[in-house]
C-alpha cells in the first residue's frame, strides 16, 4: 500500500509540473502583450470635402498721384455751397481673381488727431480743368471718374483701372488739409469685402502740381 502511494504521488508531479509550465506561458504571453507598443492605425486619408478647399482671393495693389486741394463753389439743387474739395488720381491693379471695386472711403486725419470723413462726388461739368504751379491748367474728362469705371465691370487679374476721385469737406478745415503732418487715409474694398488701406501724406504745402496716371483723360 505504501508503495502504491508514492508511485500515485510520483504520477502527479509530472502533472503538476506540465500545468505549472502552462500557467508561465500564458502568463508570459499576457505580459508580452501588455507591453509591446501598439501601432497606430491610420486611416486612409480622406480628399477633402467640396466646399472646404481654398477658394482664390482678389489681391488688390493701390496706386495714387500726388492730389490737390481746391477750394470749390459746388451746386446742389438750386443752392450753391462752398466746399473744400479733394482730388486724387489712383488705381488698381488686380494679382488675383476677377473682381469689381465694392466700395471706396477717403479719411483726412489731422497731426492733432481729428478726422473727417470725405462726401464723394462725381462733378456735373464733362470737363473738370484744375491750374497749374506754372501758371497754366491741366483737364480731365468726367468719364474717367474711377467710381464709375471700377464698380460696373470686374478687374481681369493682372489688369489696371484707373481713374480720379474727388470727395469734398466743410470749406472751414481747408487750412488744416494742406498742413504738413496730414495724412489722407483712402480705403479700397473688393466684391468680398476684403479692404486695402492707403496712407496718402500731404509733403508740403505747395504740393498742388498734378501729374498724369496712364489711363485718366
Amino acid at each position: 500500500m505504501g508503495g502504491i502511494g508514492i508511485l500515485r504521488g510520483a504520477a502527479r508531479q509530472p502533472r503538476l509540473a506540465f500545468g505549472a509550465i502552462l500557467v508561465l506561458i500564458g502568463f508570459c504571453l499576457v505580459i508580452s502583450h501588455w507591453i509591446r507598443p501598439e501601432k497606430e492605425n491610420k486611416l486612409p486619408e480622406q480628399p477633402p470635402r467640396r466646399g472646404t478647399e481654398a477658394k482664390p482671393q482678389t489681391d488688390f495693389k493701390v496706386e495714387w498721384a500726388l492730389p490737390i486741394v481746391s477750394d470749390t463753389t459746388v451746386t446742389e439743387g438750386k443752392i450753391r455751397r462752398k466746399w473744400t474739395t479733394f482730388f486724387l488720381q489712383v488705381a488698381v491693379l488686380n494679382k488675383g481673381t476677377p473682381s469689381v471695386i465694392g466700395n471706396i472711403e477717403l479719411i483726412v486725419k489731422f497731426r492733432d488727431g481729428r478726422q473727417f470723413k470725405g462726401i464723394l462726388f462725381v462733378p456735373d461739368q464733362e470737363i473738370l480743368t484744375f491750374p497749374t504751379p506754372d501758371g497754366g491748367s491741366t483737364s480731365f474728362h468726367r468719364t474717367s471718374a474711377f467710381i464709375t469705371r471700377a464698380t460696373t465691370v470686374p478687374i481681369a487679374t493682372n489688369a489696371r483701372v484707373s481713374g480720379f476721385v474727388m470727395y469734398k469737406f466743410p470749406a472751414e478745415i481747408r487750412p488744416q488739409m494742406t498742413q504738413v503732418g496730414t495724412v489722407y487715409i483712402f480705403t479700397v474694398w473688393d466684391a468680398e469685402g476684403k479692404e486695402y488701406k492707403t496712407y496718402i501724406p500731404w509733403v508740403n504745402e505747395l504740393a498742388t502740381e498734378i501729374g498724369r496716371m496712364p489711363g485718366v483723360d
